[in-house]
């Protein structure tokens, strides 16, 4: 007699959700004494912290300023250089909040995403061309957020 192949699938999916819901329940019952703490961080730790941010936050910028800067010119050379530098900017990210995570940093408060300055690396891109107050426009430093869908 053929055993069926289904039968074993579906014990080992009941057997994932009983353990998934009895890990969740565990979570979420623990009392606040025995859920773990944040550690107090000293000062130079914070100051760390604060950097990895402002690092995180200037590769947004680039990331941003490189997505819409060939919009007019999409030869493959200078596209495949563009993407390059997102890339390594992604990776710079994701490195920053490692090393933050490895601080024990407190979770940042914004947003992660180079959308929230495309409008200001629009804005820069389109002065550029024109000349139009290029230096105030291209100035990472006056670029604020604008508010994201997950803001």
């Amino acid at each position: 007699m053929k055993q069926s192949k289904v039968k074993p699938i579906m014990f080992l999916m009941a057997v994932i959700t009983v353990f998934s819901t009895q890990a969740q329940t565990k979570a979420t019952v623990q009392p606040q004494s025995l859920q773990p703490s944040m550690p107090v961080l000293s000062e130079a730790t914070k100051a760390l912290c604060k950097s990895a941010e402002s690092l995180i936050e200037d590769h947004l910028k680039s990331i941003a300023y490189d997505s819409v800067a060939g919009i007019t010119d999409n030869s493959a050379p200078r596209e495949t250089n563009r993407q390059l530098k997102v890339v390594a900017a992604t990776n710079q990210v994701q490195i920053q909040q490692l090393h933050m995570h490895s601080l024990h940093c407190p979770a940042i408060q914004w947003s992660i995403s180079h959308t929230s300055y495309t409008a200001a690396a629009f804005g820069c891109s389109v002065a550029s061309t024109s000349n139009d107050e290029f230096k105030e426009k291209c100035n990472r430093k006056n670029w604020s957020r604008s508010a994201t869908k997950s803001d």
